[in-house]
C-alpha cells in the first residue's frame, strides 16, 4: 500500500465532462483543427448535433457510420467529449418547427440498433447522449409521426437506454416525462447501480427564457409546476443535467 499526500491548489483547470460546451459540427463532419482550438481555450465538452434528415425512411449507410467513427476518433485525439444528439430535422427560425419531419418509430429503433456498437466502442468520448430523434430539433415536441404519445416516448426511451453503454446517461428534454416514468427522483444507489432510472438525466433547452422555460416546466396549475420544479431540483443532484437557453417564440 502506498500513501499519498494531497495538497489543495487554487489553480483553475478544466474538468472532463463539466463546464460550458462549444458548439461543434455534426459528429460525422468534425474538424480536428477546430477541436484542437476548443481544447486550447480550456473547453472539454462539445455539443455535436447529428443530422439524420436524409435517412428518415432508410437505414443509416455504412459511409455515414464510418464517418461517425472518424469523428469520435478526432474527439479522442483532441481530448474532448461529446454531448451527442441525433435528430431528423434542425429547422431554422422560431416557426419552422411546425412543419418539421421526424421518422417512424420503427426507423428510430432500427437506427439505434445500428448505432449501438459505435456508441459502445466510443463511450470514452461521449459525455452524454441527449434523447433526440423525436420532433423538431429532437426536442420531443411536434412529432410528425406521433412519437410524442406516451407509449411511443417510452419505446424510444427504452431503445436509447438500450443502445448506450450502461456507463453513460441519456438526457431527456422534459422533466415531466422523467417524473411520469419515475415518480420518485433517482437516488445515488440507483445511479451507482446503472439502473434505467439512475441513467435518465435531463436537458433544458430554454433555460430562463420564460416563466416556465418555454414549456419545460409547463403544468395545468401553479402547484403542479412547483412540484415539477421541486422534482427536477432534487433529481439533478443525482442525474446529469445540461442544456442551453433559447429565444421565446
Amino acid at each position: 500500500m502506498q500513501q499519498v499526500q494531497l495538497k489543495s491548489v487554487a489553480t483553475d483547470f478544466p474538468n472532463p465532462e463539466r463546464g460550458f460546451y462549444r458548439y461543434a459540427a455534426d459528429p460525422s463532419k468534425l474538424d480536428g483543427g477546430s477541436l484542437a482550438q476548443f481544447f486550447s481555450q480550456g473547453h472539454r465538452l462539445v455539443y455535436t448535433p447529428a443530422d439524420l434528415s436524409a435517412y428518415r425512411q432508410s437505414d443509416l449507410p455504412a459511409s455515414y457510420l464510418n464517418d461517425l467513427e472518424k469523428g469520435f476518433a478526432l474527439l479522442r485525439q483532441n481530448g474532448l467529449k461529446a454531448i451527442l444528439r441525433f435528430a431528423y430535422n434542425y429547422p431554422s427560425g422560431e416557426t419552422g418547427y411546425e412543419s418539421a419531419q421526424d421518422a417512424p418509430l420503427s426507423i428510430v429503433q432500427r437506427h439505434l440498433t445500428q448505432l449501438k456498437p459505435i456508441l459502445a466502442r466510443n463511450a470514452d468520448v461521449i459525455a452524454v447522449l441527449q434523447g433526440g430523434f423525436i420532433g423538431a430539433w429532437g426536442e420531443w415536441h411536434t412529432s410528425s409521426n406521433g412519437l410524442t404519445a406516451p407509449a411511443a416516448k417510452m419505446a424510444v426511451r427504452d431503445a436509447l437506454l438500450g443502445a448506450v453503454p450502461s456507463s453513460r446517461q441519456v438526457q431527456f428534454r422534459y422533466p415531466g416525462d422523467v417524473k411520469a416514468w419515475y415518480p420518485q427522483p433517482a437516488t445515488v444507489a440507483e445511479l451507482l447501480a446503472d439502473s434505467a432510472k439512475g441513467r435518465s438525466g435531463t436537458h433544458n433547452d430554454c433555460l430562463l427564457a420564460s416563466p416556465d422555460d418555454v414549456g419545460t416546466y409547463f403544468a395545468q396549475t401553479p402547484a403542479e409546476s412547483t412540484a415539477l420544479r421541486n422534482y427536477a431540483q432534487t433529481a439533478t443532484q443525482v442525474i446529469s443535467h445540461g442544456g442551453e437557453t433559447c429565444k421565446p417564440p
